[in-house]
């Protein structure tokens, strides 16, 4: 209950900046997960890891919090609430914790993108109002222009029916086809890698 009542706090008093990590690395500490959950979070850190100059460490001062929730799937955007940057995940899937994990190192939703009408049309009559934030347009530390809109990005919700109040649509893709890889796109790699890239020797 304290981290929900300190993620609330964080949230709505907008600590919430869209900020890096400085020199890519995250110092960690994960709560109340079993051995195999541990695991598969591991394993998304390591694919962005994989990808950009990117290091999840247990050493150091504790910046980000990945706690073990029994309601939600929420992450504190980028480092500017250091240190008490927050990861709550109720459930361990593979794409669940890289998504996650993305907003913890500063991605936003590909949905809310300052662009996102030309591609998709949000139908806000059928979302749950405490959803509603998930949708607002936002500004994000990449400028849109430079990376083509990614309907199957990591960072982008896959179902038309998330948050639905009604069990009709939330998302109306426009009839545009998709086929989603298992991890990152080569835009969400593109992505990350812009935000950390590799130092020359």
């Amino acid at each position: 209950m304290k981290y929900l009542i300190l993620f609330l706090i964080i949230f709505l008093s907008g600590c919430i900046q869209l900020d890096t990590w400085e020199n890519g690395i995250i110092s960690y500490r994960l709560k109340e997960f079993t051995e195999e959950e541990e695991i598969k979070i591991r394993m998304a850190m390591d694919e962005w890891e994989s990808v950009a100059n990117i290091t999840f460490t247990i050493e150091g001062q504790v910046g980000l919090t990945i706690k073990k929730s029994s309601s939600v799937n929420a992450s504190t955007t980028g480092s500017g609430c250091y240190p008490f940057c927050l990861m709550r995940l109720k459930t361990t899937g593979h794409r669940i914790i890289l998504h996650e994990l993305g907003h913890t190192l500063g991605l936003i939703h590909e949905h809310c993108r300052m662009d996102r009408d030309d591609y998709i049309h949000i139908i806000w009559e059928n979302i749950k109002e405490k959803e509603k934030h998930n949708f607002i347009q936002r500004k994000g530390l990449l400028n849109i222009y430079d990376f083509p809109y990614d309907y199957v990005s990591i960072m982008h919700y896959r179902s038309v029916y998330i948050f639905s109040k009604n069990m009709q649509p939330t998302i109306d893709f426009l009839g545009h086809i998709r086929v989603h890889p298992d991890g990152l796109t080569e835009e969400d790699k593109r992505k990350i890698k812009f935000l950390y890239p590799y130092t020359e020797e």
